[in-house]
This record gives structure tokens, sequence and C-alpha cells, in this order.
């Protein structure tokens, strides 16, 4: 019997071309292992996890569209309840419904869409300089609260770790 294993595949919409294809490589690689992508559907990082995904069977896409609604799915009270308990600013940056649900969709990426799911197991991601930046920061700091290993493929060191669990 297998059970689903879950990793968030995030980060930023800057993300550099080269990184970008390795991450679409990485998740390549994960499916291949049975692992189930969780992402947000942004341009960028994300949708470069997403097109290493074949089987739509095997990701979980959290997207907001450019009018704030969600896609596929509801924003549920306690996802926006885990996004504020997180976010360092949120009574200031969250003055707008568009915002806010752009934060709170990161809870997916780290509980899934039921709050009795399992979580990533994991975090792959790149942000600028290796930092707590934008939407990214968001399921970083909820995965480091829960313990859950993130790797920043702008820091050397966690890409060597991640590539040792992949490729060694």
């Amino acid at each position: 019997m297998t059970t689903q294993k879950f990793y968030a595949g995030i980060g930023s919409r800057d993300t550099p071309k080269s990184v970008l294809k390795q991450m679409t490589r990485i998740a390549r690689e994960l499916e291949k292992r049975d692992w189930t992508l969780r992402s947000g559907g942004a341009v960028g990082a994300d949708t470069a996890f997403e097109n290493g995904v074949t089987d739509p069977n095997n990701k979980e896409i959290f997207a907001v569209d450019k009018h704030g609604n969600t896609v596929g799915y509801e924003l549920k009270p306690w996802a926006v309840e885990i996004a504020e308990k997180y976010h360092p600013n949120w009574k200031r940056v969250c003055e707008s419904e568009f915002i806010k649900t752009l934060i709170s969709r990161n809870t997916y990426q780290i509980y899934g869409y039921f709050k009795s799911s399992l979580k990533s197991e994991f975090v792959v991601c790149w942000t600028v300089g290796g930092g707590l930046v934008g939407g990214t920061a968001q399921a970083i700091r909820i995965a480091i609260d829960l313990g859950i290993p993130v790797y920043n493929l702008a820091l050397r060191a966690d890409k060597q770790k991640l590539y040792k669990l992949l490729w060694d």
C-alpha cells in the first residue's frame, strides 16, 4: 500500500531561467518517485514545477486569478486564520481581499486543501537572495514552524542537500 507523499514547489515570479529549468527537472524526478506537487499556479517558479508534472493527479495547484478569485477551490476560514498567524504584517499588508487571498493560499501549499490532509513533507523554492520574500516567505514561515525542511535553490548548501537526496 502506497501512502501519498506531498511537497511544495514554489518560489519567485522572478526566478532565473536556469533555476526554472532545474525546478522542472526536480518536479519530473519527484513525480517518478510518487511525490505529489503542491503549488500556487503563479508565473515563474510555480509554473516551472507544474511543467515538470505529467499526470494531473500528481499535482494540487492553488491558483488565484487576476481578479483575486481562487481557481478550482474555495478559500476556507481555517486557511485564512493560519495565514494571519504567520504573516508578520497581516493587518497592513492584507487590507485588500486580493492580497489576503494570495497570502492565504500559501497555507494550502503546506497543509493541503483539508486541514486534516497530509502536510507537505518538504519545500523546494527559490527566493531573491535566499531570503524570506513575497508569498513564498509565507509558506516558508509555516514550514519552518512545523519542522518541515525547506530547500531554497538560491542557497548553495540547500541546493546541494536536495541534489544529494535526489541523485546520490
